[in-house]
């Protein structure tokens, strides 16, 4: 019995060993493969056309491939937005590029994202190279990013999303008494959307007025350059969208002005041969965007350094691509004190969240002030304890679209008293004081702790207030009526001094080296991006989620991870409403 069990024991270690050895083999091959791509050499043919294919997710920074990516044939592809603005404006000057194919497939991104992407196309135009658009069924997003093209081509079955732009935010309230939690909210400011998702059934009169107006003003800027590149009136698009274009023929299109032809795929390359080269061949003059970052993301090493750091997300929230406050205020630090790094550009991609967190990452923007330049760039979002880090910042740019403001805090305490009753679980708790058990997540909150927490949000929204009139040089009489929770677009932001400029990260980072008088430099992203193994380890814990979650609906899912985000975050929340997309 001994032997047979030292013989089993044996066994099933040399299997285990050998099943690891496997494993590393495997992954060995797999982070060889993927770095031996990333380090091909690339070589453009004169004549080459830049094919740049929207398909995916936009990031800011668009993460390498890992092993989960490898093996997949669901993966979602990931765009880095400074990827693909540093490929178009590489191609601007490369003599071998003549032109860029926009290829529109199936995409998410946001408004300012967007944005930002069609004025380096815009851009691009100036050097007399032309920009073509194919697509079989546009999004209205990406139509309205194929609008810059000379020519719009779409499948003869195909069909443009156009039909104007829509904010449908969630609200828990009756979902979450029928579950037994009650949401306790201390706010300050009117416009501050954010608890509205736990305490109503629909927006406030003020957040609806401010909704509105958002999505008005983007439809409009929308609508105004639509009409002026396809050379067509804002009425005529406006009854195009009343009249549901997009289920309209696709002959239609043409005739409307929509778009300059059906095409067929295969028939692009005979317009290629046509319009560019009578001997083109796609095989070797046509360079795809995964290929030509290489070309253009190669810098030349130079003593002189801009950082570019990323915030992106909630701050403080725990998820896995969110803002770490503690990681962001040493990066902060550390660049700050690097002799080599002569400016430092922040690019905002936050609706806010903790309150210290944000007070936290001031700090280090804070100490700045006469040492070197800092520049912000925002994003989609900089709103809330958002825009509570870039206050301190020498300038910021934000894009027209961008929603920041949102100047306002809140706190919310959920009480999950009554579930507890429903499967018969009591508390008697024993104090030495008063408020011993404060927060309780298992009772009312009393008048007096009420009373209490709303004097501690004042006292933090006032430091916020002060906070931005310092940095923004605003009187808080002036600052008043622009807080409250009340949300901007970036045009509305610059009327109001809340930024200073309109433009991108480029136009940031152009900004901070003219700062710090440099006019040869290297950009340097930070943090790095994820490695091969670092994003093995993120995809196996969503894997584990995935398949732990996998029996709850998703609905259910997202209401139990609600609960659980607001019962794990810290109390006060300097946060924008951001349940909701405008669409």
């Amino acid at each position: 019995m001994k032997q047979f069990l030292k013989f089993t024991f044996a066994s099933c270690l040399g299997f285990l060993l050998s099943f690891f050895t496997i494993c590393i083999i495997v992954a060995i091959v797999i982070v060889a493969t993927v770095t031996g791509f990333s380090s091909k050499q690339i070589t453009v043919a004169p004549n080459s056309v830049l094919k740049i294919e929207f398909n995916g997710v936009l990031k800011e920074q668009a993460r390498d491939m890992s092993f989960f990516d490898a093996w997949s044939s669901t993966n979602i592809t990931e765009l880095g937005i400074h990827d693909i603005i540093k490929s178009i404006q590489h191609a601007k000057t490369d003599e071998n590029i003549v032109g860029i194919w926009l290829q529109m497939d199936l995409f998410s991104a946001g408004n300012a994202s967007i944005s930002e992407i069609r004025d380096a196309l815009v851009d691009f135009k100036k050097s007399g190279k032309f920009i073509i658009a194919y697509g079989d069924n546009y999004t209205q997003q990406l139509y309205y990013l194929a609008t810059v093209a000379d020519k719009i081509f779409i499948h003869p079955s195909g069909t443009i999303e156009l039909k104007g732009l829509a904010s449908k935010p969630i609200f828990f309230k009756n979902a979450l008494q029928k579950v037994g939690v009650d949401m306790q909210v201390v706010k300050v400011g009117d416009y501050k959307g954010a608890p509205e998702m736990y305490t109503n059934n629909a927006m406030s009169d003020e957040n609806k007025a401010q909704t509105k107006n958002i999505i008005n003003q983007l439809w409009r800027k929308m609508c105004t350059n639509i009409a002026s590149e396809r050379n067509i009136s804002i009425e005529q698009i406006e009854s195009l969208v009343e009249k549901s274009v997009m289920f309209a023929p696709t002959k239609s299109y043409v005739t409307e002005g929509l778009v300059d032809s059906l095409l067929y795929p295969d028939e692009l390359v005979s317009y290629f041969k046509t319009h560019i080269d009578s001997t083109y061949n796609e095989e070797k003059q046509m360079v795809s965007y995964g290929d030509y970052i290489v070309l253009a993301s190669q810098n030349k090493s130079n003593n002189n350094k801009i950082a570019v750091l990323y915030a992106n997300g909630g701050i403080d929230d725990g998820d896995i691509e969110g803002i770490d406050s503690e990681e962001l205020s040493k990066l902060l630090s550390e660049t700050r004190k690097d002799s080599s790094i002569k400016a430092v550009v922040l690019r905002i991609n936050s609706p806010g969240g903790s309150a210290f967190g944000a007070e936290r990452i001031w700090r280090e923007t804070s100490l700045f002030k006469g040492v070197k330049p800092l520049v912000v760039s925002m994003g989609d979002y900089a709103a809330s304890g958002g825009y509570y880090i870039a206050t301190q910042a020498d300038s910021i740019f934000s894009n027209t679209e961008t929603l920041t403001g949102s100047i306002g805090i809140f706190g919310i305490i959920p009480n999950f008293s009554k579930i507890s009753e429903k499967f018969g679980i009591t508390y008697d708790p024993q104090t030495t004081h008063t408020l011993a058990d404060f927060p309780s997540f298992t009772r009312d909150m009393t008048t007096y702790e009420r009373n209490i927490l709303e004097r501690y949000i004042t006292d933090n929204y006032q430091l916020f207030l002060h906070r931005c009139s310092e940095g923004r040089s605003i009187t808080k009489a002036a600052l008043l009526p622009l807080a409250g929770g009340r949300v901007w677009t970036g045009s509305d932001a610059l009327t109001h001094g809340l930024v200073d400029k309109i433009g991108g990260l480029q136009q940031a980072i152009q900004s901070a080296a003219r700062m710090a008088s440099i006019t040869s430099y290297e950009v340097e992203h930070l943090p790095k991006k994820k490695t091969v193994w670092e994003s093995m380890l993120e995809d196996t814990t969503i894997q584990i989620q995935s398949l732990l979650t996998k029996n709850i609906p998703l609905h259910e899912y997202r209401l139990i991870r609600s609960f659980i985000d607001n019962k794990t975050r810290i109390i006060i929340q300097a946060r924008m409403e951001e349940n909701s997309e405008i669409w």
